[in-house]
């Protein structure tokens, strides 16, 4: 009897411990967002990995003016944040969905940008991949329309 309350009493915190687990990427991520829509710029560069790896729309160097491609490290967060602030206006950014399972967390939503470069809207879709480490944000691969950035920039 002992052994069996021994094993049920394990087992229900390993099953905590997990639930607490898959919480937490979600939890990451919603802090991310929460202080990016403060403009809390501390804790929005807080919520990333000191190694963490943003892929905005592709991997690779960035081209002058755009701000898609890779950002590495605290560093490349800030550059990440800073290319946004010069790239777009944003009128509208809305999450629709932040789910996850253990470290790998996905969200979706939509936005409204004006650019800053032709004064356009330009309006999208978007998905975010992460993947969590350590409780921050390691790695980050950002999706939209890019077809409708090329359009806007007409």
């Amino acid at each position: 009897m002992r052994n069996r309350l021994l094993m049920l009493l394990v087992s229900s915190v390993f099953a905590s411990t997990l639930q607490a687990e898959k919480a937490d990427g979600v939890d990451v991520v919603k802090g991310f967002f929460n202080a990016f829509g403060k403009g809390d710029m501390a804790g929005l560069i807080g919520s990333f990995h000191e190694k963490a790896t943003i892929n905005a729309v592709r991997e690779g160097r960035r081209k002058p003016g755009e701000p898609y491609g890779t950002y590495k490290g605290k560093k490349g967060v800030e550059e990440f944040i800073q290319s946004l602030g010069a790239a777009f206006n944003t009128k509208e950014f809305t999450v629709e969905n932040v789910i996850g399972s253990g470290d790998v967390v996905f969200a979706n939503g939509r936005f409204k940008h004006e650019l800053k470069s032709t004064g356009k809207t330009y309006e999208s879709a978007w998905a975010l991949k992460c993947v969590i480490k350590d409780g921050k944000i390691f790695t980050y691969d950002f999706y939209e329309d890019t077809a409708g950035f090329v359009e806007a920039n007409r």
